[in-house]
């Protein structure tokens, strides 16, 4: 048996990829922006953002300063868990040699982010919602800001990255009127776009959030859009969750969720399903869909929170004593001293189920 530690443990070592992901992990929960960037391959993702562009050496050289300063990757992988969110690591893809992150922010609201590295560095980044790599975003604005100062840039420039440039105050005034809830004026907007550009993820997302303020026939015709343009994207099923949560269609709520988890892997999908299967009128399922959660990701606090939050509303004392002793050896931590000090718990702590496990040791 001794003779086979040494292989044990080398089959149980984390790849690179892997080692990788946790330390990104690890920077952006800690909300280290700063150790983030000192990641990124800035030589690569600036010939990403610049290639097959005639523009001037110190033009693209103070382009590429101030991305540094303005702290691309840092600032968007911190974003969440700097009002109180948290970051985890899903999984790794060796073969696009991607990691995954999800980002749960203080009020329920969930992204994720899709790194590619290469050789321990991060080259690009996709957020399920902006749709668009770092690069891609980089790179419109990289165009328009040489071409506004060199005209003979636009004059050479073909296809979309010409037809972005031509059409930039209309995207500019697209984007303003979705972010100001002005739907019918942004669909007028979206309309006169060119084709190259109303296929760009970005005017599609905006377009969907746009849409539903319209209404239903229009949604569904955005709806209908993006999956001709853009078939098989997973940003689609994320973005219209929360529009089948606020129409409670609860058949399409689960039918989302099942299909984006498919996608991602992300056991805090199970936890929305929870919450749906509880306004559905339905709480074995959603309890079912909780216990689910948390044999996926045992760590996930925000399963244990929900789990004990309706177990505690419903005076189940009993099972609140459990809940409490389980989660805390799932994260090692006794909350005995956190529960005496919440309000919400007063009857739980009166009851002779909650003084039992007051005086009880913790069980690891």
């Amino acid at each position: 048996m001794t003779a086979l530690l040494p292989l044990l443990l080398l089959v149980a070592a984390p790849s690179p990829l892997e080692s990788m992901g946790a330390q990104l992990e690890e920077l952006a929960a800690k909300g280290d922006a700063a150790g983030l960037d000192a990641l990124v391959d800035w030589p690569t993702l600036l010939e990403r953002i610049t290639g097959g562009l005639d523009t001037p050496k110190d033009f693209r050289e103070g382009f590429g300063k101030g991305m540094r300063k303005a702290s691309m990757f840092g600032a968007a992988m911190t974003q969440g868990v700097r009002g109180g969110g948290s970051v985890k690591l899903l999984r790794v893809v060796p073969a696009k040699s991607v990691v995954v992150l999800r980002v749960l922010d203080a009020n329920g609201g969930f992204s994720y982010l899709s790194i590619e590295t290469k050789d321990g560095k991060m080259v690009d980044l996709v957020s399920s919602t902006a749709g668009e790599a770092v690069s891609v975003l980089a790179r419109r604005l990289y165009i328009r800001s040489s071409a506004e100062a060199n005209q003979s840039v636009l004059e050479r420039l073909q296809g979309k990255d010409r037809d972005f440039i031509e059409h930039a105050k209309d995207v500019t005034a697209f984007n303003a009127a979705v972010h100001d809830q002005k739907g019918a004026e942004a669909m007028k907007l979206y309309a006169a776009l060119p084709l190259s550009v109303k296929k760009e993820k970005a005017i599609q997302l905006a377009r969907l959030q746009a849409a539903m303020a319209v209404g239903d026939a229009e949604y569904a015709k955005a709806i209908a859009e993006f999956q001709q343009y853009l078939p098989g994207d997973p940003s689609l099923d994320v973005v219209m969750i929360d529009g089948a949560f606020l129409k409670k269609d609860w058949a399409l709520v689960h039918q989302l969720l099942g299909r984006v988890d498919q996608a991602y892997d992300d056991p805090y999908l199970d936890v929305l399903q929870a919450t749906a299967w509880d306004l559905e009128g339905k709480p074995a399922k959603g309890k079912e869909a909780l216990e689910r959660a948390l044999s996926r990701e045992p760590t996930l606090a925000v399963a244990w929170d929900k789990a004990l939050d309706g177990a505690n509303a419903k005076q189940q004392y009993g099972e609140v004593a459990k809940l409490l002793d389980r989660a805390g050896a799932a994260l090692s931590v006794d909350f005995r001293g956190t529960v005496a000090q919440q309000p919400t718990y007063a009857g739980f702590l009166a009851s002779k189920e909650g003084k039992a496990w007051l005086k009880a040791k913790p069980k690891k």
